[in-house]
């Protein structure tokens, strides 16, 4: 008897308890309430970390035959050329290769406030379908008077300054797809709608084409002469020089008495290739995984070189190849200065 009143009352417990603990789950605190409560000092919970695994061995992969590679074009513009903009868009929306497989990235290597908008204006008037076009700017390259741009005294100062703009260029606008790097100047007056196909069909890292110029009188001259090949004697003339000393071509203080690209026969077959130890900034095509080891344009003097010819000089010396394209042709602007 004893032990069904113990029952009768646990189960009469159990019922109040749950009863109880439903009138609970259903209560909300009115306002005033929560007005006094303290505030909930404990932290959101971190986001999960997002884990990523990238084959970095495809980065080097390139597919010169197939002409469907993402190529990044790398151009260094000052303000007093922001006009010239519109003109090399064109050229290059002229390209027989896919324009969407194109990224542009300028940089404005003396920017100022009022070059903004302008720089800004020009590209969103681009009416070619490229894959994307970015500008930057950032304050790296003094702008000389015409008179001392070109000064054999100044060189070394300005071509480090240019190296830095190179570098800080590349390194700002490289992407994992990016599988070619064109670098070129923004002055150019012509370029074959198949250059890209042209360059890219040798398959080797570096190459280059002969970046001439078209006189008023209409006859081709050389232009670019820092696409160049060592020779016997230059090798004997550049032995054992001062340690940071830079040579330098195209100045009549310095003759070097190498082999320039722009002496070669211009009417050599388009695919003759030709070993080269320096190159120019004019028009220069370089396989991306190149940059992404390391390889840069020095801003210091590197085997006595400076910028795109001691770019070419770092190549050779980490094992690529560098060569260039006598029969292949490209105008500059004979009324623009050379970076």
């Amino acid at each position: 008897m004893i032990d069904l009143q113990r029952k009768h009352w646990l189960c009469i417990a159990l019922v109040f308890l749950l009863f109880l603990s439903s009138l609970l789950s259903s209560y909300t605190p009115s306002p005033s309430l929560l007005k006094d409560c303290p505030p909930d000092t404990t932290s959101p919970s971190e986001p999960p970390t997002t884990h990523i695994f990238k084959n970095l061995n495809e980065l080097s992969i390139t597919h010169a035959d197939e002409f469907n590679d993402l190529i990044l074009i790398t151009v260094l513009v000052r303000t007093s050329q922001i006009n010239e903009v519109p003109d090399l868009l064109s050229l290059l929306g002229s390209l027989s290769y896919p324009l969407h497989r194109l990224d542009i990235a300028f940089l404005l290597t003396d920017a100022t406030s009022g070059s903004h908008p302008v720089f800004e204006h020009m590209l969103s008037h681009n009416q070619h379908s490229f894959n994307s076009i970015v500008a930057y700017g950032k304050n790296m390259v003094t702008d000389l008077p015409k008179d001392k741009a070109h000064a054999f005294d100044l060189q070394p100062l300005m071509r480090a300054q240019l190296a830095r703009a190179r570098n800080y260029l590349t390194r700002s606008a490289l992407k994992d797809e990016h599988q070619w790097i064109l670098a070129m100047d923004v002055s150019l007056d012509h370029i074959p709608h198949d250059i890209i196909q042209q360059l890219m069909s040798v398959d080797v890292d570096v190459v280059v084409p002969n970046c001439m110029v078209k006189r008023d009188d209409g006859k081709i001259w050389g232009f670019e002469k820092s696409n160049w090949q060592d020779t016997e004697l230059s090798l004997t003339i550049t032995d054992n020089p001062q340690e940071d000393y830079i040579f330098m071509e195209g100045y009549w203080e310095m003759q070097t008495h190498r082999r320039l690209l722009v002496d070669m026969p211009t009417d050599a077959d388009r695919h003759a290739k030709i070993p080269l130890d320096g190159i120019g900034s004019c028009f220069s095509l370089s396989k991306a995984s190149i940059h992404r080891t390391g390889v840069i344009y020095p801003p210091f003097p590197y085997l006595h070189q400076i910028d795109t010819e001691g770019f070419a000089q770092m190549a050779k010396a980490s094992g690529y190849g560098v060569y260039g394209l006598p029969g292949v042709l490209v105008l500059h602007s004979p009324e623009a200065l050379d970076f």
